[in-house]
């Protein structure tokens, strides 16, 4: 099996982009996610056009990575924020990705746990898929990959991940599966799960769970209760070989995520090239 691995840079949003990418880099890991919010100058305002995206592949190339997925953070709900996702994956295609990781509606009021008036959430599930078909066509013509990710809703779980899919209708709106999501979300063990969605799954989020459903309990993978082996050989039988990539880590100081990160870069390169 081969596949991009590597480390989102999210873990380092309350650093400089650089330090995320120096760590990264020392860990080991070829490939990183792009978080687009960090606390410096070097990321992807949506205000800075196509050409921002560019400029920070040549911040990554000069840290000795390369850029695998582009993490979106726009949810296309009216128009302001679908020309905002255009310009979200014009960014992506100039960085060099081939894929933008995008999350669905939100469906509850208050946790996890008190959903939203029905009739208020199918208006918003509507306005979402309406305002989607013109940032896939978008996708479409430039040639990327728009990714949901597993969380709730829409995502809930690889059965309404597959709905979201074949709504959509787009050859560009594919999943990255989210184990850790599954797990903590719905209390879903990602193992059984994954098969129903492998086939469209186009990468996936690195991130382990312990516990049952609602317990914020997310270890290093590896360390938790997600069998990756399982969920990694399922997409092997479906010819995976998109970005797998570490999205959450152990730590908050600069030694503890650069520990962390380490730790993950073994974890997989141990595991995936086995399978």
């Amino acid at each position: 099996m081969e596949a991009k691995i590597g480390c989102f840079t999210l873990a380092w949003r309350k650093y400089p982009f650089a330090e995320a990418l120096k760590s990264i880099k020392a860990a080991g890991f070829e490939y990183v996610g792009v978080w687009p919010e960090h606390e410096d100058d070097a990321q992807l305002d949506l205000g800075a056009g196509a050409a921002a995206g560019k400029e920070l592949a040549k911040v990554i190339a000069d840290a000795g990575l390369r850029p695998s997925v582009l993490f979106g953070r726009v949810c296309p709900l009216d128009d302001e924020a679908v020309a905002k996702f255009k310009v979200r994956i014009d960014q992506a295609a100039e960085l060099g990705v081939d894929e933008v990781l995008s999350i669905a509606p939100w469906p509850y009021s208050k946790g996890i746990d008190v959903k939203r008036p029905e009739d208020e959430w199918n208006e918003e599930v509507e306005r979402f898929y309406g305002h989607l078909a013109p940032v896939a066509k978008h996708a479409e013509d430039v040639g990327m990959m728009i990714a949901y990710k597993p969380h709730t809703g829409l995502t809930a779980t690889a059965a309404e991940c597959k709905e979201l899919v074949e709504r959509a209708a787009s050859p560009c709106v594919k999943i990255s599966y989210d184990p850790g999501n599954v797990s903590f979300y719905e209390g879903v063990d990602p193992a059984a799960d994954v098969p129903v969605i492998a086939a469209e799954t186009v990468s996936v989020c690195v991130k382990d769970h312990v516990g049952a459903r609602g317990n914020p309990d997310f270890p290093n993978p590896g360390k938790g209760e997600v069998d990756f082996g399982s969920v990694f050989r399922t997409l092997n039988e479906h010819g995976f070989t998109g970005p797998a990539t570490v999205e959450k880590l152990v730590g908050a100081e600069l030694d503890e995520l650069s520990a962390s990160a380490a730790e993950c870069v073994e974890f997989l390169n141990g595991l995936i090239p086995a399978i």
